[in-house]
């Protein structure tokens, strides 16, 4: 990614310190939010305006750095179009396509459309990396963490950009049986990582090391 002047990526960091949020919108602005803590630092939202083209340019470029690993935003992978839901400009991310979570147009709720697309995109891409990385045994046990570090890590492998979380864990639950009652981390049961997607080589191990007795995780699991 490019580098940014030193006054624009200090206006992020007192954004996000003060807990301000910035969101693209289809008419090539910007919303910052929430309005308490706008009103509460006025100073900010003038210095965003001050700031605005090199700060959506930043935008841009990030999210397409997520979805592509790469800054080049204009291979038609990162790009606006009406949704069929609400008619409201919304980015769509690949792979596989679909539209970033956007609210209807009062605010007041998730739009259907979203929501319709999100679930679409996920199922398509745990199933795959559960036929890819997983494998159905009776009596396993696979946490939330365990599937986040794995998946996250696959993605990335991939350049994909994942689903929110609570799509993920919505679809796990149609698909698996819940261990315990645990809201924040779950776990579901009869299913597993292979062999292969827990084990693999260590890539720090010297050449000719003996890792008979010491096998370490293939991807880095994180919570």
């Amino acid at each position: 990614m490019p580098e940014y002047d030193g006054a624009t990526l200090a206006v992020c960091h007192q954004l996000a310190e003060a807990g301000l949020w910035l969101k693209l919108t289809g008419d090539e602005g910007l919303h910052v939010g929430p309005t308490a803590l706008v009103n509460a630092h006025p100073h900010l939202l003038e210095k965003v305006r001050a700031h605005k083209a090199a700060i959506l340019e930043l935008l841009r470029e990030s999210l397409a750095y997520q979805v592509l690993g790469t800054a080049d935003g204009t291979a038609g992978h990162f790009e606006l179009e009406p949704c069929p839901e609400c008619q409201q400009p919304s980015f769509v991310v690949t792979a596989p396509r679909r539209l970033a979570v956007h609210r209807t147009p009062d605010g007041l709720a998730v739009c259907p459309g979203a929501v319709q697309a999100q679930e679409t995109v996920t199922h398509a891409l745990v199933q795959r990396y559960i036929v890819e990385r997983c494998i159905q045994r009776p009596g396993s046990v696979l946490s939330w963490m365990a599937l986040r570090g794995g998946i996250e890590g696959w993605a990335r492998e991939q350049s994909l950009l994942l689903p929110p979380r609570p799509y993920v864990i919505a679809w796990m639950d149609a698909h698996y049986a819940r261990m315990g009652n645990d809201e924040t981390y779950p776990s579901w049961r009869g299913i597993s990582f292979t062999v292969e997607e827990w084990l693999g080589e260590d890539e720090d191990t010297p050449a000719g090391a003996d890792t008979s007795d010491s096998p370490r995780p293939k991807r880095v699991l994180r919570a």
